[in-house]
């Protein structure tokens, strides 16, 4: 059973035996508990939750902050005000540098846990993705898409490599 937990303020995955390399997450401030992606079934259509995501990555990459902005789940946005958000995004942005091109993976299913007690299905996209710091590189780029009941959002999204060598099913 693979799973995937955000700390507060790194992420470190364990992919079939390779490690990531620690990057902070879009989502430590939040009631955000520790998401968990299991071989789960999802009630989240992935058809839709996959065009959302990609629209999440479309911001990223073409810098529309606003936008991106307005798709990050309520809790996030409670959690950072508006104001801070070009703060944060550099912080994501500063150890592998901004998406500048992404090319869709692979998705996983599972659950979000918050501190709250709710707990939500949810649907993890993986991109390939170039930066403008490193246009040779390849790193790996996560969007947590989940559903309200009527919308889809993202409540985290970040940045990470694998030193080890990245999963068969990401190559």
């Amino acid at each position: 059973m693979r799973v995937f937990t955000i700390l507060a303020l790194s992420i470190l995955f364990c992919v079939m035996g390779s490690a990531c390399a620690p990057a902070r997450s879009i989502n430590e401030r939040s009631t955000l508990s520790s998401p968990k992606l299991e071989s789960t079934p999802s009630d989240i259509d992935r058809d839709g939750a996959r065009a959302f995501s990609d629209e999440v990555v479309k911001a990223i990459i073409e810098d529309e902050k606003k936008a991106l902005y307005s798709k990050m789940e309520n809790t996030f946005r409670e959690s950072y005000p508006e104001k801070e958000f070009d703060a944060l995004l550099a912080s994501v942005f500063s150890p592998y540098g901004k998406p500048v091109s992404a090319q869709f993976k692979k998705d996983e299913s599972g659950f979000v846990a918050y501190t709250t007690g709710e707990k939500k299905s949810i649907r993890k996209f993986w991109y390939a993705v170039q930066t403008d710091k490193d246009k040779t590189a390849t790193f790996y780029l996560f969007t947590h898409i989940v559903s309200d009941g009527k919308n889809l959002w993202c409540n985290a999204f970040s940045i990470v490599t694998f030193p080890l060598g990245a999963p068969d099913d990401m190559q």
